[in-house]
């Protein structure tokens, strides 16, 4: 049957005896803090289930909590320290003040309580375990109630039903896009729209996550992320690396600083970078005579400090508006605004390029045309001595050209090679060097000091050396203030024999043009000073000839 109450402002003892004592036969206790008056009045007959319901309601209103423990309802107030019973499943039915543990599978705890914050009573959360991702919460049954349906509408897996896309994005900042892409579809207003689709920046994989309820929606999520992603390639800067084919890392990056430096308007050659100027005790001088200095020697030997040279640094230009300079580490870098930064690695033989897809695209076209395989040339030397006899008493060009050779000889116009050392000098034009050898072997001596083949590279220098390295002493020093002072010789090592170079250059139309450095050099007994050093004997052919290919060239009177 249901019970009618009419209760006017009795007092806490008085109700909790009627309630709790009277009518639901219960035992129950009332602490003497408990001071209120309370008005019950029911219109229609309750049930004593509801009524208890109804009297926890009342009490809580008034700052008052019923505890219970052991089978008995203890009302005390709301913030006194008891024992409310341990409540850890959700929907368990409880009278009283009760403290429940709240597991969360899908929303996070902290998200959870600021949702809870709306709908229960401040004094309900007790504690937020990010850790465990679960909630204490602490209340009556009906705010337990109530914080366990708000817990199961919101703890839902909203990633069941939705479609997903990771986007890739080319050259733009993917938070970047994702903001672009909230503005594109009214996620950052109040539109009916807002929420529809969400994008998720992921930079570490250089992409956006998009999510939606609706597939159609990522469809044009992508289109749009495509035109702003492409839109950005024309000022977004870019790390690319060059895998250089055929020429040295350093050299192109130099030639492609020379390249934009003319482009903004210098014209200028190198600049020269000093050394931190700090003075250099030497003890030998070189080869211009340049004074010696040593340092811990008895007798105050003369002590001239000198200052480190400045060296040319190849390709080096001086900053300016708007130019591109390169800086110490051999990149290239750019304007202020828009910059192309070009660092050589010389370990892997390539470039790290950083510019705009349209800047980079301009740097490989002439990469293109630069970095190309270089053509060789072969050459084939042969050193001979010939030991002038009487036969060869009118020269070797007049044996040849009244003698029994069917060698042929060039005009003075083509090339002409003046000598250098009291002696001769001509230049021979003739297919095969190997007949005027075997010519002039009939009646004089040859002797064939070498036969090398050369393989060099176009604008490379070949060197072939035949000698010995002789010591030569170059200054002599003794000091004037101590008697009995050392001798200091300042010694270098100067290559004697026979030594040529040449420095090919292929022409567009198939000639060689051949740079030719020949000498010959001996040690000497030095008769002119009383040094203790030999005397060089050198003697030298520079010049430059363009050949065809098979043509032969002699150099002789040396």
């Amino acid at each position: 049957k249901g019970v009618t109450l009419n209760l006017v402002g009795a007092s806490v003892q008085e109700m909790s005896k009627t309630v709790l004592g009277d009518i639901l036969q219960l035992n129950y206790t009332v602490s003497d803090k408990v001071k209120a008056s309370i008005t019950l009045s029911t219109a229609q007959p309750v049930s004593k289930e509801d009524l208890l319901k109804i009297f926890e309601s009342i009490l809580r209103s008034e700052g008052i909590a019923i505890s219970v423990e052991n089978g008995v309802y203890n009302v005390i107030p709301a913030d006194a320290p008891g024992g409310g019973a341990k409540w850890a499943a959700r929907g368990a039915k409880q009278v009283g003040t009760a403290t429940a543990i709240v597991p969360l599978r899908y929303v996070a705890a902290a998200e959870m309580e600021r949702v809870l914050k709306a709908v229960a009573p401040q004094t309900s959360i007790l504690r937020v375990d990010s850790a465990r991702n679960l909630l204490l919460v602490s209340g009556s049954s009906n705010d337990l109630a109530s914080i366990n349906a708000t817990v199961e509408s919101f703890d839902l897996d909203w990633m069941r039903g939705m479609s997903f896309a990771l986007l890739p994005v080319e050259s733009a900042d993917p938070e970047v896009i994702a903001r672009e892409l909230d503005t594109v579809f009214a996620n950052d207003t109040d539109s009916p729209t807002k929420g529809i689709v969400r994008f998720v920046p992921n930079t570490r994989l250089k992409s956006v996550l998009v999510i939606s309820s609706r597939p159609e929606y990522l469809r044009k999520a992508e289109g749009w992320l495509r035109r702003i992603d492409l839109a950005g390639q024309a000022t977004e800067k870019q790390v690319q690396v060059y895998h250089v084919q055929n020429r040295p890392a350093s050299e192109l990056a130099a030639l492609l600083q020379k390249v934009y430096a003319s482009q903004s308007g210098n014209r200028g050659g190198g600049a020269i970078a000093t050394q931190p100027q700090q003075p250099a005790t030497v003890i030998s001088s070189d080869d211009d005579g340049a004074p010696l200095s040593a340092q811990g020697f008895p007798g105050g030997i003369n002590l001239t400090p000198r200052p480190f040279a400045p060296t040319i640094v190849p390709g080096v230009v001086e900053p300016s508006e708007g130019e591109q300079v390169q800086a110490e580490n051999g990149s290239l870098t750019g304007d202020r605004a828009s910059g192309i930064s070009i660092v050589p690695d010389d370990s892997n033989n390539s470039l790290i390029i950083t510019a705009t897809p349209r800047e980079y695209k301009r740097v490989r076209q002439i990469l293109s045309r630069i970095d190309i395989a270089a053509n060789q040339v072969l050459l084939e030397a042969t050193i001979a001595e010939v030991t002038l006899t009487d036969n060869l008493k009118f020269g070797l060009k007049w044996f040849f050209e009244k003698g029994n050779s069917s060698a042929e000889f060039t005009s003075a116009a083509v090339a002409a090679i003046n000598p250098t050392f009291p002696g001769f000098s001509y230049f021979l034009n003739t297919p095969n060097v190997k007949i005027a050898l075997d010519a002039l072997n009939q009646v004089t001596t040859v002797n064939l000091v070498s036969s090398p083949s050369l393989m060099v590279l176009d604008n490379k220098k070949a060197v072939l050396q035949i000698g010995d390295e002789v010591p030569v002493a170059t200054a002599q020093q003794q000091g004037v203030v101590a008697a009995g002072s050392p001798v200091l010789n300042s010694i270098s090592f100067r290559s004697t024999g026979v030594i040529l170079g040449i420095t090919p250059r292929i022409s567009d139309n198939g000639r060689i043009q051949l740079e030719i450095e020949q000498e010959v050099s001996d040690a000497k007994l030095t008769t002119s000073s009383d040094l203790d050093s030999p005397t060089i004997s050198q003697r030298r052919i520079k010049t430059t000839v363009a050949v065809h290919d098979g043509q032969a060239i002699v150099l002789a009177g040396l």
